[in-house]
C-alpha cells in the first residue's frame, strides 16, 4: 500500500499546477497626437503637409480630451478652425 500511495504523490506532484497571477499593466496604446496624425492621412492628407503645418505640436497644446478616435475626430474640425488651418483637399 505504501508504494501506491508513493507512486500517486508521485504523480499528482508532476501534474498539478499551482494558479500564479500576473500583473497586466495596460499603457495607452496610441497619443492623442498619434491618433490625429493617422485620423489626417486616413482622410488623405498629405504626411509633409501635416509636418509643414506643425499640426502635432499646436494639437498638443490645444486638445486636452481621452486619447479615443471618436473624442479626436470630433476635434479636428475645431482645432482646424481655431488655428486657421486647411489642407489641399479640404
Amino acid at each position: 500500500m505504501n508504494w501506491l500511495k508513493r507512486l500517486w504523490n508521485w504523480i499528482i506532484r508532476k501534474t498539478a499546477t499551482s494558479p500564479e497571477l500576473t500583473v497586466v499593466e495596460e499603457s495607452p496604446s496610441e497619443t492623442p497626437n498619434e491618433i490625429l496624425v493617422r485620423l489626417l492621412l486616413a482622410q488623405g492628407i498629405n504626411a509633409r503637409e501635416i509636418s509643414v503645418t506643425k499640426i502635432e505640436e499646436k494639437f498638443d497644446a490645444w486638445y486636452d480630451g481621452p486619447a479615443t478616435d471618436d473624442d479626436v475626430s470630433a476635434a479636428i474640425i475645431e482645432f482646424k478652425k481655431a488655428y486657421g488651418i486647411s489642407f489641399s483637399n479640404d
